[in-house]
């Protein structure tokens, strides 16, 4: 099962999951501003997202609105 974490930015809070497979895994950070859903997702080979999980993270901390 997966759970859901706030992941605080500078200006918003994101929820982010981690879900892993087999084989795969899904990374992902979403949040709600002015009536709209921002989504971010990154999806692949175990491996290679446990790789680029600390970018991603970087990333979504860097959205600003």
């Amino acid at each position: 099962s997966s759970q859901v974490a706030p992941l605080k930015t500078g200006d918003t809070t994101f929820s982010t999951t981690d879900i892993a497979g087999n084989k795969t895994r899904t990374i992902a950070a979403w949040t709600r501003r002015d009536g709209r859903v921002w989504f971010f997702k990154a999806t692949g080979p175990t491996a290679a997202i446990e790789k680029e999980k600390p970018n991603f993270v970087k990333f979504v901390e860097s959205v600003r609105f």
